[in-house]
């Protein structure tokens, strides 16, 4: 078994306020775990309106099937929300 962690840095765009910041943020969650039956958490301490940091996590009997879940993740993130990705970094444990 493989363990996968993909750390995302995300600017949000349109974000006003911060209850449009934790709208965003829960439903980025709540979707991408549902949807990629992944562990999620936001990892940052909140100072920032506009930048989030996400942190993903999944298991997998082989490293592609994790980088391709990862990649499917950015993807629907970017095309769903309208974000743009300032970093990304994955590893397999």
């Amino acid at each position: 078994m493989i363990v996968g962690v993909l750390f995302l840095s995300i600017f949000l765009n349109g974000v006003v306020t911060i209850k449009d910041k934790r709208q965003v943020v829960k439903s980025i969650k709540d979707r991408v775990r549902h949807r990629f039956n992944v562990s999620v958490t936001e990892l940052d301490d909140g100072r920032k309106l506009k930048i989030v940091h996400f942190g993903f996590s999944t298991v997998a009997n082989a490293g592609i099937d994790i980088i391709r879940v990862f990649g499917k993740i950015e993807d629907f993130i970017v095309e769903n929300y309208g974000v743009e990705i300032i970093q990304s970094e994955r590893k397999l444990v």
